[in-house]
């Protein structure tokens, strides 16, 4: 028998590869209550739509911040 091609099994697989080849996970552990004010302060403040993009954009900054610090 022939099997069926599963459109929403092969999306799902894709994006699991894609995600594995494109990104590195970061595991965060941080006080209770903290992951919530957090998400809400970078949405309210920032303007940004998750947590994990506050945190990048975080990371970035100060990166950028620090690099200039040293080129000075």
């Amino acid at each position: 028998m022939k099997e069926r091609f599963n459109q929403l099994e092969y999306s799902r697989e894709y994006s699991k590869n894609y995600k594995k080849e494109n990104y590195d996970r970061l595991n965060l552990q941080m006080p209770k209550g903290l992951k919530e004010k957090a998400r809400e302060f970078a949405k309210e403040k920032r303007g940004l739509s998750s947590l994990n993009a506050y945190i990048v954009y975080l990371i970035q900054k100060d990166m950028e911040e620090n690099s200039d610090e040293q080129n000075s």
